[in-house]
């Protein structure tokens, strides 16, 4: 069942949200000046174990969000999925629809509980906003945005920048 688990999940994918939320806390450690304290060298690692929690919690949260929306794919194309790709975990029956609603809902509430965690002051609402837009992209896509070309390519993109910010968002927490 775990295999299957990781099958609808498509763990090969997680990096992308690391690959995004990364640039964006670096980017924003670069516009709060993390490079350019005096008397440090210009190259210097700008992170210390606070940012460290702050970049992982956030890479967390694009990677749990980037699982339920993939546990969503599943059940969205389970019918053309059953025709074209029955391989997968659904249409072959390793795991149930109730099973891959429930991974779905566990998975969103965790990247949605993470994004929460982002959120101390000053961005108390931003990260939680940031994560339930994710959230929305995510349905609209799967609900049959995907079918259509520039709309679903839109979206995707709109997710991508979602996780960017995701990534900025997460700095202003060690910034209180």
């Amino acid at each position: 069942r775990l295999r299957a688990v990781l099958e609808l999940c498509r763990p090969p994918r997680l990096p992308s949200p690391i690959a995004d939320v990364t640039p964006g806390f670096a980017v924003a450690c670069a516009g709060e000046g993390a490079w350019d304290e005096p008397g440090e060298a210009s190259l210097a690692w700008p992170f210390v174990a606070e940012d460290d929690r702050h970049l992982a919690l956030a890479a967390f949260t694009g990677c749990c969000l980037l699982a339920a929306g993939m546990t969503l794919n599943g059940i969205v194309d389970l019918a053309e999925d059953r025709q074209t790709k029955p391989q997968r975990p659904l249409p072959r029956g390793a795991l149930s629809v109730l099973f891959a609603r429930n991974l779905y809902v566990v998975l969103t509430l965790l990247g949605l509980s993470g994004a929460a965690l982002l959120a101390s002051p000053p961005s108390r609402a931003a990260a939680p906003l940031v994560g339930w837009a994710i959230v929305a992209v995510t349905v609209v896509y799967h609900a049959g945005a995907k079918r259509l070309r520039l709309p679903g390519c839109l979206l995707l993109g709109a997710a991508r920048g979602l996780d960017l910010l995701l990534g900025a968002v997460a700095l202003l927490g060690r910034l209180t």
